[in-house]
């Protein structure tokens, strides 16, 4: 690394600094510096520093050859910022000879600038958006179904299957607007960079687990007689317009989405925070509440929630999101197969 390198006059902050006034510091740099003015060398600076002090381990080491140095006579790195100086550093090498050039994206799931209240305000405005658009939506599958039930009239289920969509395009544009826009990133710190690891056998081992925990589940249930009616409509699956509307929001659309959000926004955000066992189980939760559809669905609020965990793994493991949308696809094709070969 040069030596005119120092994460902690690029963020601002002394040297004593916590991690919670970094994390704030870095978004307060991605905050200043709108993307259509931002050099894109100063935005690698402020995430090669960021990329440092939030490694426990490579800010130790940092800290270690500041020290060093120091002992030897140089004193540059120890130099505060002047008060009210403006921040004009020139671009620095952040990397050593061979190593990848650090890019405008965290490396790691848990390495993101996003935070709590940002999360909060996605979900506030995916619960929001949801809630109405569901009322007008659910009118007019009424007036469609006409003097049918709505589950037995296969153009108002095609209707009220927009509810689902609608909460898959907000929940995408949510986890852009407070990540990807927010802090000027691209869409790898959302997980969508090519796996570390794992690319040929995790996605079908994360899907098999999650079968395995779903049927499991099931004969829980069976054994101490719980059976609940989480069952799509006969009409759903009897007329073609419904069906293929399952079939691409529950095979195509679901996996990408529902991976990036829960996934690539949430799991990474609480995770930055909390770790990765509270990260993967507050992801997991939130996931097995956006599926319940019915009352029936609640009772599979438990295996949805350990499924999401094993997810979020997955990607931590794999560095990559794409594993993970690839076990989702896997999961829901078989559960749709299954349901079709069933009835």
């Amino acid at each position: 690394m040069a030596t005119d390198f120092d994460p902690y006059r690029i963020l601002e902050v002394e040297r004593s600094a916590g991690q919670a006034e970094i994390d704030q510091a870095y978004r307060k740099q991605w905050a200043a510096y709108p993307s259509d003015a931002a050099p894109e060398a100063r935005l690698r600076e402020i995430q090669a520093a960021y990329r440092i002090l939030s490694d426990p381990e490579e800010r130790r080491a940092y800290d270690q050859r500041l020290a060093e140095r120091r002992t030897n006579g140089s004193t540059w790195a120890g130099e505060a910022w002047p008060a009210g100086s403006p921040v004009t550093r020139v671009p620095v090498e952040t990397t050593s000879p061979g190593e990848p050039e650090s890019g405008l994206t965290g490396d790691v799931p848990e390495r993101v600038p996003w935070g709590l209240k940002d999360m909060l305000k996605a979900i506030a405005i995916v619960v929001g958006v949801v809630f109405a658009a569901s009322i007008p939506i659910f009118l007019l599958a009424d007036v469609v179904a006409g003097d049918q039930n709505i589950d037995d009239s296969g153009n108002a289920l095609a209707v009220e299957f927009l509810a689902s969509a609608v909460f898959q395009f907000t929940a995408l544009w949510t986890a852009w607007r407070f990540s990807v826009r927010q802090f000027h990133l691209d869409w790898g710190a959302l997980g969508l960079r090519w796996p570390k690891r794992g690319i040929a056998w995790l996605p079908y081992t994360l899907a098999a687990g999650g079968l395995f925990v779903a049927g499991m589940y099931g004969l829980a249930l069976d054994a101490v007689g719980v059976h609940p009616d989480a069952s799509l409509p006969d009409a759903a699956l009897d007329n073609t317009l419904p069906l293929v509307i399952i079939i691409v929001l529950t095979v195509a659309v679901a996996p990408v989405v529902e991976e990036i959000f829960f996934r690539g926004f949430i799991f990474a955000g609480l995770s930055r925070r909390w770790g990765f066992f509270w990260g993967a189980l507050g992801s997991g939760t939130l996931f097995g509440i956006a599926h319940v559809g019915n009352p029936g669905y609640i009772y599979l609020i438990p295996p949805i929630i350990v499924i999401g965990a094993m997810f979020a793994w997955g990607y931590r493991y794999s560095n990559s999101i794409f594993i993970t949308m690839a076990a989702h696809m896997l999961f829901n094709s078989i559960q749709i197969i299954g349901t079709l070969l069933n009835r």
